[in-house]
């Protein structure tokens, strides 16, 4: 039965106890069913009932021979039972003042007889009855009250298994949602590395996207997943890029506008939110979601339920959203949020990438684009070809050339749409028109374009249309060349510059600039973009460099002109060049990356697109190369790669690298039949050098070890940091003969012991650490990862477990150990809650056989097993943290047992001793704790003595010294245990309060018969004596041993020449047959 509370009387915390079982207004047990009629049975009543009160009702959760199912609290006879906490009849209520006017009694109940056990919830508090009544006045025998009392207890093992399977229920429903959290972190960081992946391999941004939303679908395991971009039109839609799902869910996307507008409706869901606050968002349940009702019905009709959203950021700005679908509701925690923010970011770095190099790409066919445009004696044909090539360049809704002449006075205007005849006119520029532009200087600055720009508009009815003009001189005419588009778009910077290009190429036609110096002029007039552009002939000397290629290489263009290429820039990797020559004669284009040299020696990587050029006859002269810097780009790739798979602090493969080599060496290299180890390393004692020297040296220290277990393997096998000061080391290729493969392993592990036993030097000083090794072998024969690292981690545990700094290859038997160890502490937590530790108590007699105290001595009943002994159970105690509430419970069991001695006239003036552990003092509650126990059970303090011994005193020898002095102050004495054998100070032992020291029976042993254990004994009496000390004597088990200390002037003993330890009972009968 579990031990009464403080305050029986709490009825705050007895209702909560009741709450906590969850069994009001349940449905019918036949478990319980069977013992209220039992209890009727053997009651010999006509009703039986399990009654639970609670602030209002007692309820009967089973009843035989009664119809109700509950009355009001306040007519509860079962009150008087919770109230006096014990069990409680009345033979006849009618001549019962408190009970004779209850309406159970005058009511047609017409109640007489009730007996009533109390059922005791945990903590002691009592939940109601198993009561028995009956209509006419009567008794019950002492067996049936006894049998009643047993059924109560009955009772409440199946009340208390409802309680443990709910909880149970509730546990391993918090660890399938742990679970399942842990599997989206990781299904999202899974998700990352493959859209890292993704950055990669995709040829451009739409292979981007759709890689990123399938990995979304296929490795995420959302249902759903697109991206969509911001539009600045007027309703600010927010256009899907890309998708990934079922392909009839795509229609969703097109079913409603989904806008970021705050002024629309629609613009207020989640993506407009996303939008604008640039922030993710997550609706657990979009069917009661007020963001996404516009939505709502096409979502569940396709059984959307769940919903993450999160911005595509830049800069400043977002650019749109990527959103995920799920068809189920979960919660997502803020690293998962926080990892699919980042794997937003990275495709946000894709994007921009890409559109980078989408527009050099465009640059780069504007050129090509020019090239095309072969120049003719036809200056109207020519400028129509190029007209042509530029509305196909710039993807515009048709372009348009004008050419005024030197008075400003007409234009003549060519105009071509794609697929149409082009179509010329001239047109009479008006008078007011002709004065601004003669006021305007001859370098056509850009006021020129707006100017004419208007009259344009008006004149070829292009008011609708987003009109882009560039305007250059040739000779002393002006040249504007132009394009329209009727759909809004985003690349200004690259239509203008483009069409300024084709205006150039257009001006350099009408000046006649030919051949070389053609090109020269072209690609001039691309000195002011970001890439460098050179020319080199068919001997590779450069023979054009402009201001991009001089920013890049460091190099002017006078010192590069003339120069041949390769020596200029360094170029070493000749089978790149070789297989770009061979491309470049093949198909007239090249493109692929490069190492070359900055002038100050720098490295860098360059992606270069190369091509060839052909003079008139289509004779190659040249190769133009268009050239950009992405060193930096190569750059972020490799710390992407390096983040995602080595540790930060030790440079070394991480767990997630690990895992990887390990599933590569047992799904692949192991079909060779060579064998594989694992270790598995952890650092002895890491956390106290952690804490005492500071996160710094800790880290410094995980750097060194790190440097020497790599200096310990080979380069084909893998050293990784686990977590924490936990490492890892997989061996491949060992020999496939187990016994060879056993000794290749012990070989490298006993170098890694000693070469992390040498001493560590920081800090200006030496410091030691030592590890622990658990070793794993395996072949071909089907373990998996998790297998092989759980079989290392147990063996480094069974290293740790055999004193730590040494090697344990791992044996099926530690998995049996492990689980009996797990069984040994279920066994003690039920034993705990069940009170199955009891003391057996061993006399303590005086020199006239007197008997004067006992020591209590800790058992452990088991209910399989019998009586245990302290040293089958206290280890498992200490490892499991148990220990603790074990003392706990044996101190108040205790204070309990001389609170009944204590009315005995023959057991009054026992003096308990009771051993007390290092760890059990130290704890900062241990004087409340005992002082509690005292008054819990009114003990009288003098009767309790403590035990301690000398391992005490090697730390915390002030704190130790205060609590005694505490509890010295109630009453209670001290013994210094097992005297001799440990720390023994005398400077110390002045300044505890003590009261007895007690002589180790290893000194009384042979002390008849051996000189110097005799010396120690008497010296030790003599101490006592001199420092005002009882002395005890422990283990006395012969006569000749008792007359040695008495005549050394001991005069109290303990020993089983007298009794050895015995049940309270058998004790008390003890000390009664020896006061006669």
């Amino acid at each position: 039965m579990p031990p009464m509370p403080s305050d029986p009387f709490n009825e705050k915390e007895r209702l909560k106890t009741l709450q906590a079982y969850r069994i009001m207004d349940t449905s019918p047990d036949p478990n319980l069913d069977r013992i209220t009629q039992l209890a009727a049975t053997i009651c010999r009543t006509p009703m039986a009932l399990i009654s639970l009160v609670d602030d209002r009702r007692q309820w009967f959760k089973s009843s035989v021979g009664v119809e109700v199912k509950e009355t009001p609290r306040c007519d509860a006879f079962c009150l008087q039972v919770i109230q006096n906490c014990d069990f409680y009849l009345i033979e006849d209520a009618t001549a019962s003042e408190m009970f004779a006017n209850n309406p159970l009694v005058t009511g047609g109940f017409g109640l007489r007889f009730y007996a009533g056990a109390p059922l005791v919830g945990e903590h002691g508090y009592i939940l109601g009855t198993l009561c028995v009544l009956d209509t006419v006045p009567r008794t019950l025998e002492p067996h049936q009250i006894k049998a009643l009392q047993l059924l109560a207890d009955e009772v409440m093992v199946h009340l208390e298994l409802h309680r443990r399977r709910l909880q149970l229920k509730e546990k391993t429903q918090q660890q399938q949602q742990s679970a399942s959290a842990l599997e989206m972190l990781n299904r999202a960081i899974a998700m990352r590395n493959a859209c890292s992946d993704a950055l990669i391999r995709a040829k451009n941004e739409h292979d981007l996207l759709s890689s990123i939303c399938d990995v979304a679908v296929k490795i995420g395991g959302y249902a759903m997943a697109w991206v969509g971009y911001a539009q600045y039109d007027a309703e600010r839609r927010v256009k899907p890029a890309a998708f990934s799902g079922r392909p009839e869910d795509i229609d969703f996307l097109e079913e409603r506008l989904i806008s970021w507008s705050p002024f629309s409706p629609l613009g207020n869901g989640p993506a407009g939110y996303t939008i604008r606050e640039c922030k993710p968002i997550h609706i657990k349940n979009l069917a009661e979601s007020e963001l996404f009702r516009p939505w709502v019905k096409s979502a569940v009709k396709r059984g959307f339920v769940d919903l993450i959203t999160i911005p595509l950021r830049h800069e400043s700005e977002c650019l749109g959203i990527f959103a995920l679908y799920r068809r189920e509701p979960r919660d997502v925690s803020d690293d998962e949020l926080a990892l699919l923010q980042k794997l937003a970011d990275d495709m946000v770095y894709g994007i921009m990438a890409r559109r980078t190099e989408a527009e050099r790409e465009r640059i780069y066919g504007a050129v090509l684009r020019i090239a095309e445009s072969v120049p003719t004696s036809d200056l109207d044909q020519y400028l129509q070809q190029l007209l042509v090539n530029m509305v196909s360049a710039v993807n515009a809704a048709g372009g348009f050339s004008a050419r005024m002449n030197e008075d400003c006075s007409h234009l003549d205007v060519i105009r071509i749409t794609p697929g149409g005849p082009p179509n010329r006119k001239t047109l009479a520029v008006p008078e007011p028109l002709q004065q601004q532009v003669c006021k305007v200087d001859g370098d056509a600055p850009e006021v020129l374009p707006a100017l004419i720009q208007r009259f344009i508009r008006s004149e070829l009815a292009l008011d609708k249309n987003e009109v882009k003009i560039e305007v250059e001189l040739a000779g002393e005419e002006y040249l504007f060349m132009g394009a329209y588009f009727t759909a809004p778009h985003n690349n200004n910077a690259f239509i203008d510059t483009t069409i300024k290009i084709f205006a150039s190429k257009c001006v350099a036609e009408l000046k006649r600039h030919r051949s070389e110096r053609q090109i020269h002029e072209q690609a001039a007039l691309l000195d002011k973009a970001r890439d460098a552009i050179i020319v080199v002939d068919l001997e590779r000397r450069i023979q054009f460099w402009n201001d991009g290629a001089t920013y890049l290489y460091g190099w002017s263009k006078e010192e590069a002109v003339g120069q041949p290429v390769a020596m200029l820039l360094n170029e070493t990797d000749t089978e790149i060049l070789a297989h770009a020559r061979q491309t470049l004669i093949q198909t007239g284009e090249w493109s692929g990356e490069i190492e070359r040299r900055h002038k100050r020696g720098k490295l860098l990587m360059v992606e270069s697109h190369c091509t060839l050029v052909r003079d008139e006859q289509g004779k190659p002269v040249s190769v133009m190369a268009i050239e950009n810097d992405i060193t930096e780009r190569k750059r972020a790739e490799r710390q992407i790669h390096r983040l995602a798979f080595y540790d930060t602090l030790t440079s070394l493969p991480n767990r997630q690298l690990l895992m990887a080599r390990l599933q590569q060496v047992l799904s692949i290299e192991l079909r060779h039949h060579n064998r594989g180890a694992l270790f598995f390393l952890d650092l002895d004692n890491f956390k106290i050098l952690n804490d005492t020297l500071g996160h710094d040296m800790g880290d410094m220290l995980l750097q060194k070890v790190a440097s020497r277990l790599s200096a310990c393997v080979r380069e084909s096998d893998t050293v990784a940091r686990f977590g924490g000061d936990e490492f890892v080391i997989l061996l491949v290729d060992l020999s496939a003969e187990a016994t060879e493969a056993v000794n290749q392993a012990r070989t490298i592990a006993e170098m890694v012991l000693d070469k992390l036993n040498q001493p560590y030097f920081f800090g200006g000083k030496e410091h030691h650490s030592t590890p622990s090794i658990g070793i794993t072998l395996f072949d071909d024969s089907g373990a998996s990862v998790e297998d092989l690292l759980k079989q290392a981690d147990l063996a480094m545990y069974q290293a740790k477990a055999k004193g730590r700094n040494r090697i344990c290859f791992f044996d099926p038997q530690m998995q049996s150990t492990v689980s009996y160890h797990a069984k040994i502490e279920s066994d003690i937590r039920i034993g705990l809650r069940q009170q199955q530790f009891v003391f057996h108590y061993q006399p303590q007699l005086s020199d006239e056989r007197r008997v004067i105290g006992a020591e209590a001595l800790a058992r452990w009943q088991h209910p399989k097993h019998g009586l245990i002994p302290p040293k089958d159970f206290i280890p498992y105690a200490e490892s499991s943290g148990l220990i603790l509430s074990l003392s706990d419970q044996l101190i108040d069991t205790a204070c309990r047992q001389v609170s009944i001695w204590s009315e005995n006239p023959a057991t009054a003036h026992i003096v308990l001793a009771l051993n007390v552990s290092s760890k059990q003092l130290r704890q900062p509650d241990f004087v409340q704790v005992m002082k509690q126990a005292i008054q819990r059970h009114g003990t009288d303090p003098t009767k309790l003595k403590l035990e301690i011994t000398e391992s005490l005193l090697v730390e915390n020898i002030d704190d130790t010294i205060g609590k005694m002095k505490e509890l010295k102050a109630l009453g209670v004495s001290f013994s210094l245990d097992d005297f001799g054998t440990g720390y023994s100070s005398l400077s110390y032992l002045k300044r505890l309060p003590l009261d007895q020291i007690k002589i180790d029976q290893s000194f009384i042993k042979d002390a008849a018969i051996n000189e110097k254990d005799a010396a120690i004994a008497r010296t030790i009496v003599a101490l006592g004596e001199n420092l005002g000390l009882d002395v005890i004597a422990e283990g006395v088990e012969t006569v000749a041993q008792q007359e040695f200390l008495q005549d050394s002037n001991c005069r109290l003993y303990q020993g089983y020449l007298f009794s050895h330890a015995i049940p309270a009972d058998e004790f008390e009968r003890f000390v009664t047959q020896m006061l006669h």
